[in-house]
């Protein structure tokens, strides 16, 4: 009970201050575009859901396969699960870039810009700077800043650049292409919450048979709430680097626990 309460603790201030800064940024002119708009938005938004089917099966057969590694921080201590990705990060960059082949193949067939899975290059630098900034906030709220200034070890930034490369692919599928689509399909509101149940579904498969029940609902409850933050952070920057930067923070934030 009381290692739940932290990580409940731990997450929703991580929450709130990613939310606080992302809200402060968006009141800025530079975030006032329109949104991406799709000519058959029910079609595309079954394409997304789709697409989805399709990588769900792939991570069956993939942790199958391989079963995942669960792994302590690298600093030591006792494991406590804590949002997606808790198994090793190498194995959670090749599922995310098996999840992301899927995405570019749909987006060269049917000829869609770049910009319909969230990488907007008018906003890309605005976007940036938001993400930095809530990257920021959280290694202050996990009250990992000094250890991070005292110096980091090889395996420290190579869990950082492994972070980077399961956010990018990550946002990209789902925050970019998924949600995009679904919400010019459904609206808004209807579109975040499905796209997080997707989210949440998703890396579900990764510990339904590999962790006890209590710990599996306790992760895709996290997961699902971590989705509609990324999500809300993404509709307020217009932009996937936003998300992707601060999920890669949050990611290296776990591993050094």
């Amino acid at each position: 009970m009381i290692v739940e309460l932290i990580v409940w603790f731990a997450n929703l201030s991580e929450w709130m201050g990613a939310i606080a800064v992302a809200w402060m940024f968006s009141t800025s002119t530079r975030f006032k575009l329109p949104p991406v708009g799709f000519l058959y938005a029910r079609r595309d938004g079954l394409v997304a859901i789709f697409l989805y089917a399709l990588m769900l099966a792939t991570a069956f057969i993939f942790y199958g396969a391989n079963p995942p590694i669960f792994r302590e921080p690298i600093s030591g201590g006792a494991f406590i699960p804590a949002q997606a990705p808790v198994t090793d990060l190498v194995q959670s960059l090749i599922m995310a870039g098996l999840a992301l082949i899927p995405v570019v193949v749909a987006m060269v067939v049917r000829r869609q810009p770049i910009r319909s899975t969230g990488w907007h290059q008018a906003i890309l630098w605005p976007a940036t700077i938001m993400g930095i900034a809530m990257a920021f906030v959280t290694l202050f709220l996990r009250n990992k800043f000094w250890v991070v200034l005292g110096g980091v070890s090889g395996p420290e930034f190579f869990a950082l650049l492994t972070g980077l490369g399961i956010s990018l692919a990550e946002e990209t599928v789902f925050r970019g292409f998924i949600l995009l689509r679904l919400v010019g399909w459904l609206g808004e509101w209807p579109g975040l919450v499905l796209t997080s149940l997707m989210y949440a579904g998703w890396h579900t498969v990764a510990w339904y048979s590999h962790l006890p029940l209590e710990t599996v609902l306790l992760l895709a409850v996290l997961t699902f709430i971590q989705g509609m933050v990324l999500g809300w952070i993404m509709r307020k920057s217009h932009h996937i680097i936003a998300p992707a930067i601060y999920r890669t923070m949050s990611i290296w934030m776990q591993v050094l626990q």
